[in-house]
């Protein structure tokens, strides 16, 4: 796929570390396959609306054992934004006292969490996936300097992945 390793290229020339958005998909694992290659230090974070997910944790203990990265694991904004409209329980005070967090605001304590405060964020997205995504990953032709994000497979089909 050219036009992945030409945007893990370029990522590379900017830094030699990433934190990769892993959600135990196979597009989060082909994103971090390609950057363990590249990149000298790669870590990864995991959103969880349910801890501990038994077929989640297999996937997290195999990226451990081939790569030697432990996924950090956090709780997920849909989770906060769940409690607070009380889709999971009666209101109560502390509900209504959470937050609305931003996309942006958790990538930042990500990359504070992970001492990267100039950190690169890597996402396993498609443009196949929907025209947002493919709108996305166009503009910005899959490295966006702005948000510090990147996006090495979002020229890949699903098929693509598979393979």
């Amino acid at each position: 796929m050219k036009s992945s390793l030409d945007i893990v290229q370029r990522l590379a020339a900017i830094t030699n570390e990433v934190i990769v958005a892993f959600s135990c998909g196979k597009d989060a694992q082909v994103s971090l396959d390609l950057c363990t290659k590249y990149f000298s230090r790669v870590e990864a974070y995991y959103f969880y609306a349910v801890p501990d997910l038994s077929f989640h944790n297999k996937v997290m203990d195999f990226v451990h054992s081939r790569y030697g990265i432990t996924v950090r694991k956090l709780p997920s904004v849909m989770l906060a934004r769940s409690l607070k409209t009380h889709v999971f329980r009666k209101p109560n005070a502390a509900c209504e006292k959470l937050k609305k967090t931003k996309q942006a605001d958790l990538e930042e304590y990500i990359r504070q969490e992970f001492a990267m405060p100039n950190g690169w964020i890597v996402w396993g997205i498609k443009k196949c996936d929907s025209l947002q995504r493919r709108g996305m990953v166009s503009v910005c032709k899959g490295i966006d300097e702005k948000t510090r994000r990147a996006y090495p497979i979002g020229d890949w089909s699903h098929h693509a992945v598979y393979q």
